[in-house]
């Protein structure tokens, strides 16, 4: 909670010898923290608005500084990749695509759930598998233990709410090019990031004389 913070922020520093006057200050700066945070905590339990945003903040002297986040972009993107193909074990199930964890990182940073569904209706036999990718990482997953609809090899698959902390935490790790950004808008789509090709892996990068 964020007056706990300021509760421990404060036994801290009174543990600290100090002269009576920054003892005065500390007391004051606190309870001008403690006031902001009463008169926000009603925002903790209850559904946030920007009206009510505005009347927890109005008459403190406050800037505000917001940014967009996922909220606004993360479910209007999806990775689009392709089955390689099936492998099955004793034990588990694998659905292998051609997008891996250089392509988006979440599930395997942070164990983020994305949603995966086909591009094309599949209307064939539930299976229970792990979506992964082709690079040699035992974190090169976008899903695990998953239920889907048994893809064929060549068959399209989305990796749903892709559109925040996708292509920004992406890499070219294991020397994997970076997939183009389509941007669809309706009918239309534009090509807003041109696909990466291997002469693009290496800018700036030189050979010392000696080595050539």
């Amino acid at each position: 909670m964020p007056w706990r913070g300021c509760v421990n922020t404060w036994i801290v520093f009174w543990s600290v010898p100090c002269k009576k006057t920054a003892r005065e200050s500390v007391i004051s700066i606190w309870v001008a923290a403690w006031e902001s945070v009463t008169k926000m905590k009603h925002l903790l339990s209850r559904r946030n608005t920007p009206r009510r945003l505005y009347r927890a903040v109005e008459g403190l002297d406050v800037t505000l500084i917001l940014e967009p986040g996922r909220v606004i972009v993360g479910n209007a993107g999806i990775l689009l990749t392709e089955v390689l193909y099936l492998k099955e074990t004793d034990e588990k199930k694998f659905v292998i695509v051609d997008g891996g964890m250089n392509d988006l990182i979440r599930p395997a940073l942070y164990g983020s759930y994305q949603a995966i569904q086909p591009v094309v209706q599949n209307n064939g036999a539930k299976i229970v598998a792990d979506v992964v990718g082709p690079i040699c990482e035992s974190g090169d997953f976008f899903a695990k233990d998953r239920e889907i609809a048994r893809p064929d090899r060549g068959d399209l698959l989305a990796v749903m709410s892709a559109g925040a902390y996708g292509f920004t935490m992406a890499s070219n790790y294991n020397s994997h090019p970076k997939p183009p950004e389509i941007l669809v808008d309706g009918d239309k789509y534009y090509v807003i990031r041109a696909r990466e090709s291997f002469d693009d892996l290496d800018p700036g990068e030189t050979i010392p004389p000696e080595l050539q």
